[in-house]
């Protein structure tokens, strides 16, 4: 959840759009699946029905009000950029083997990996046709990138598996691609269907990737952090899997070579039930988790300094509030 505050703040600018938001997706999933998919139709109702921050469709919403708003135009396209992320979800879960998404079973643990895999295509696809209603072949263009994008991200973060790798590069241009992709277009695609300036579609392209790079690693943080009830869904899934982020990247690089080595052997047994408090320990004692944080908030600081060149007036209020709430991730 959002902190109550910028909670309040998104309800009295942005409540009514956003409930809009939530009524297309409701009404244009369900009366377009057509005959014999009625296990599409529940699907899409137990995931809408599961919430979430609906953060994506808020950057497109506030993007947009930097040129021509215009509700009917920017609804759908908002809703069609929460689709998209609604798919990565479902196949991360796939990827993962995760029972629990937001405190509840995952579609891929009621209906069954198959199931899950299509209804993920179904949304990708849904929303590709949405946005090429608009005949606007910058935001077709800027959709199926982001879409490439984030399945280069998880491939590429799928072949790192296991590898025990150093190498910040490369989990860099993972994260870019996997996740601040996404946050990059949700902004361009609101700023482009608005007709804003230039200048403007360039600085909140900027905004959204580097808000979009601290949001991925202040979740890595999470995963290693937070408790499976906080979280409401499992925690240290990238560990468990032999995926190494951040945090870990760091030990790797600079702890002690007892602990490396230590670390490496705990992760390769981690499916064999590995001491997860003890590799929390580690990573805390090393200064990892730290330094993770202070690069989440260079990057915020960064969306924030993207952000300068925009007008002064309560969007910007809100686009650099929501960028400090990703730096602390009380969201």
């Amino acid at each position: 959840m959002l902190t109550g505050a910028l909670e309040k703040l998104l309800c009295e600018h942005l409540g009514r759009e956003i409930c809009l938001v939530e009524d297309y997706l409701q009404s244009n999933l369900f009366s377009n699946i057509g005959d014999g998919c009625d296990g599409f139709s529940m699907g899409c109702r137990y995931f809408l029905a599961s919430g979430g921050k609906r953060l994506r469709p808020v950057l497109t919403l506030l993007s947009a009000r930097y040129g021509a708003y215009d509700e009917e135009r920017i609804v759908p396209i908002a809703a069609a950029l929460e689709m998209v992320h609604m798919a990565s979800l479902i196949h991360d879960d796939i990827i993962d083997s995760a029972d629990l998404r937001r405190g509840k079973p995952t579609i891929s643990r009621l209906e069954g990996r198959d199931f899950a895999l299509h209804l993920g295509a179904f949304l990708f696809a849904r929303a590709l046709t949405i946005i090429g209603e608009y005949r606007n072949r910058g935001l077709n263009s800027m959709l199926a990138a982001a879409g490439v994008q984030m399945c280069k991200g998880e491939i590429g973060q799928l072949a790192a598996t296991s590898e025990f790798s150093s190498d910040y590069q490369h989990y860099f241009y993972n994260i870019k691609r996997k996740t601040a992709a996404l946050f990059c277009v949700s902004c361009q695609a609101g700023a482009t269907a608005a007709k804003a300036q230039e200048t403007a579609r360039k600085a909140l392209a900027a905004y959204g990737h580097y808000a979009g790079m601290a949001y991925q690693i202040a979740d890595d943080i999470l995963d290693l952090t937070t408790d499976e009830k906080s979280a409401g869904k499992p925690v240290s899934a990238d560990l468990q899997r032999g995926t190494v982020t951040l945090p870990v990247i760091y030990l790797l690089k600079h702890g002690k070579r007892a602990t490396q080595k230590e670390l490496i052997a705990m992760i390769k047994s981690a499916e064999n039930g590995s001491d997860m408090t003890r590799i929390k320990e580690m990573l805390c004692e090393s200064g990892a988790f730290a330094f993770a944080q202070r690069i989440a908030e260079k990057y915020i600081a960064k969306a924030i300094q993207a952000s300068e060149v925009l007008p002064v007036c309560q969007t910007t209020h809100l686009l650099r509030a929501i960028a400090l709430a990703i730096a602390g991730r009380n969201m």
